[in-house]
């Protein structure tokens, strides 16, 4: 009996607590706290809902408050919606916070459409009203029109503008035989696993400054410092078939793929592709893979993948002032930069010849995370002409330890090619060179008179050329 007499004291006292959590404050100087006075969205796709946005309520006061009102203002010209902490809705009354405690507010949009080409700022705001007073936090969108595409095969030669971006739902088939042209500012926002199917020949004309662009359609972010198209196998890939000829990508921007860019075996005696002043980055697997084509690419940027960036297997191909570096940090990297090979296996898994016919490397930079940036593989060497396997580094700085011969031709052999340097950032990469750079000055200045600009069109000086898609600039 003396134990439980003893028991009650505590067990008032705890009551008494309790009903000191449940006191509230009148006061109008006991305010709420917010993590943020305004909730940012970036650009939103209109029609199409965002991602999720939280926004913390603090009350750090003794004593709990009573929001005698909470209301999302201009919902239906703006799209925004909110969840208070569970509840859906634009008006909410009564809602307690106790002492020291806080509330959840999940904030998202979906812009309504404006009519218009370029992004369109939307705002809303949320009102907090208690103890006679009235808080409020911004709510803030762009909202982007945009032309949608599901499924979408063109049976004739079609060409397309870049007024509106475009959103890639299912695939894309050029049909054989039909152009597609891509004119500056085409921006293809595709959506997971979507891939682009072409038989007959894509056009891309991008311009320095309007670029055609391939990419995903997530535009918001994974963490604070790393948005979704800074991430590889955001969608599928992109196929030129057997049959398909002619295709250009000037001025072209091409990331956050599974596949890369996939080139199936054709004739060599026609171009397959021609690439120039474009950058390619951010794919799952490899980033370039071609068997037995020809291409030409010049002033153009491929880095930052979990596979090879360049893998040629037979062919003829060229590649000229371009900076070829991996520096992956999303996942692993399962094979060197540059993949030079000749044959492929059968069902028995015995080599068939794919004649490598010319694979030369003029003043590229071919760089990585790997010791050896540069695989050559050879079912065939010292075999007949079928099983030709002929390539040429001219002038280039590459990732390996090695001798010049008449395959290596005045090579800067592992030697950091010092890219700049972004400050503060994990996942975002520079390519150009530093003033310390073991690129510059190393080139071959016969090759800047057939490709005079550099990829950010600065002009390149004759005589002292630099190694890369970058010249670097005083």
């Amino acid at each position: 009996m003396k134990k439980i007499l003893f028991l009650i004291p505590f067990i008032i006292l705890s009551l008494l607590a309790g009903c000191n959590d449940d006191d509230f404050t009148t006061s109008p100087d006991h305010k709420l706290n917010f993590s943020a006075d305004t909730v940012k969205f970036d650009t939103v796709f209109t029609a199409i809902g965002s991602s999720t946005k939280r926004l913390m309520i603090y009350n750090n006061n003794s004593k709990a408050i009573n929001i005698e009102n909470i209301n999302l203002v201009n919902s239906d010209n703006s799209g925004f919606r909110i969840n208070v902490d569970g509840m859906k809705g634009n008006n909410f009354s009564n809602v307690e916070i106790r002492r020291r405690d806080s509330l959840f507010v999940f904030v998202e949009v979906t812009p309504v459409e404006t009519n218009n080409n370029a992004p369109s700022r939307q705002v809303g705001k949320i009102n907090f009203s208690y103890n006679g007073i009235r808080q409020e936090v911004i709510l803030e969108s762009y909202g982007q029109d945009a032309i949608r595409l599901k499924g979408k095969v063109f049976f004739s030669d079609t060409i397309l503008s870049g007024e509106k971006p475009f959103l890639i739902y299912d695939s894309i088939i050029v049909k054989e035989n039909v152009t597609l042209t891509l004119n500056k500012n085409v921006r293809f926002f595709i959506h997971d696993k979507v891939n682009i199917r072409i038989d007959g020949t894509l056009i891309c004309n991008g311009e320095r400054n309007s670029p055609v662009v391939f990419r995903g359609d997530r535009t918001d972010n994974l963490f604070s410092n790393l948005p979704y198209d800074e991430l590889s196998a955001q969608w599928g890939g992109m196929r030129f078939t057997q049959n398909s000829y002619g295709n250009k990508m000037l001025h072209t921007e091409f990331r956050g793929s599974t596949t890369g860019i996939v080139i199936d075996s054709a004739s060599v005696e026609t171009e397959k592709l021609y690439i120039d002043h474009s950058k390619f980055k951010l794919s799952s697997g490899n980033l370039l893979s071609a068997e037995n084509v020809r291409m030409n690419v010049s002033n153009s940027l491929f880095t930052n993948s979990g596979g090879s960036l360049v893998y040629l297997n037979g062919g003829d191909y060229r590649f000229t002032f371009c900076t070829i570096a991996n520096l992956y940090n999303i996942g692993s990297i399962t094979g060197s930069a540059v993949y030079l090979q000749n044959y492929k296996l059968d069902t028995n898994a015995r080599p068939i010849a794919i004649p490598l016919i010319n694979a030369k490397f003029e003043n590229c930079i071919i760089w990585g995370k790997r010791d050896l940036e540069v695989s050559l593989d050879s079912a065939f060497l010292n075999k007949p002409i079928e099983a030709l396997y002929d390539f040429k580094f001219d002038h280039c700085l590459i990732k390996a330890r090695g001798e010049d011969d008449n395959k290596f031709i005045n090579t800067v052999w592992n030697k950091d090619p010092a890219f700049k340097k972004i400050e503060g950032e994990v996942y975002l990469f520079d390519f150009h060179l530093d003033s310390i750079s073991e690129a510059r000055d190393k080139g071959n200045s016969i090759y800047s008179f057939e490709f005079p600009e550099d990829l950010d069109g600065s002009l390149r000086r004759q005589g002292m050329t630099d190694i890369g898609a970058y010249q670097y600039n005083y």
